[in-house]
This record gives C-alpha cells, structure tokens and sequence, in this order.
C-alpha cells in the first residue's frame, strides 16, 4: 500500500499479505512517512518476526529518522530489538505506551534503553513527558512535549 497526500508519502511495509504471521502482534500494520528530508517508521506491537522480516526484506525502507518504538518498547516486543535499531537507525525514538514495566504488561524497556544508549539514539517517551507533536518546516524537525494529559 502507498499512497500519496500532498506531497507526503505513506507506505504500510507490514504485513504482507502473501505470508502473514497470523499472529495480531507480527501482523500488525508498519508505516512509513516520508516529507521531504523527513522519514518516520510508526512500527505498532511488532515483535521479532516482523522486525526480522523488515530488517530482510526492507532494509533500504526501515532507515528513518524518527521511530515509534515496536511493542512500546517493553521486553516482550524487544527480543531482537539491538538487529532492529542498527537496521533503522534512527535519530529519535518515540516510546508510548503505559509507565507500567511488570511482566503481565511486557517486561522492562531497561534492555531497549540500553541499547539506544549504546547506539546514541536519543528518545522520548510519553508516559513520562506527555503528548508529543512533530513538527518538519521543510528543512529541520522539532519535537515538542505537550505535557502530561494533553
């Protein structure tokens, strides 16, 4: 699926629709927003199978700027996430999702933070910081905390 609207262009890389995972997590849909100079992968509850399946099949398509962290980047979609965060190589990382890290909501994001310390990737996550907006002028984006229950 790609569509374009006004100049932006929207792709679903996931799922397939010749080889799901029949699974509501891997099968859950990945877009990729390009404007301009500017990309963003919004990556849904994606889990292992489906970050491995990108990182094979779409490697020039992953690489963005700003990624919406897979699995609210909690334990349970982060198996394989060091392979996932080399293959898109993201400046910014968005995480949302609840503040609850227990194992019956997914497990910590301490492993996920490790890695983006390790990988330099700033990131940014609503439950603590609030609703964020994005900006992109054209030439440079911007994103701005709206606060907590905004």
């Amino acid at each position: 699926f790609n569509r374009n609207l006004d100049g932006i262009s929207f792709q679903v890389l996931n799922p397939t629709l010749q080889n799901p995972f029949n699974d509501v997590n891997n099968d859950a849909v990945v877009m990729r927003i390009d404007d301009r100079n500017f990309s963003a992968l919004l990556t849904s509850n994606i889990q292992t199978g489906a970050q491995g399946r990108l990182i094979n099949e779409e490697t020039q398509k992953i690489n963005t700027q700003i990624m919406q962290a897979p699995y609210y980047g909690v334990g349970a979609g982060t198996g394989e996430i060091g392979l996932f965060l080399i293959g898109v190589d993201p400046e910014t990382v968005i995480i949302s999702g609840s503040s609850d890290e227990s194992a019956t909501n997914g497990g910590s994001r301490d492993p996920f933070r490790r890695y983006m310390r390790q990988y330099s990737v700033k990131w940014n996550e609503t439950y603590v910081n609030g609703s964020i907006r994005i900006i992109y002028d054209g030439n440079a984006y911007s994103i701005d905390s709206l606060g907590v229950g905004n």
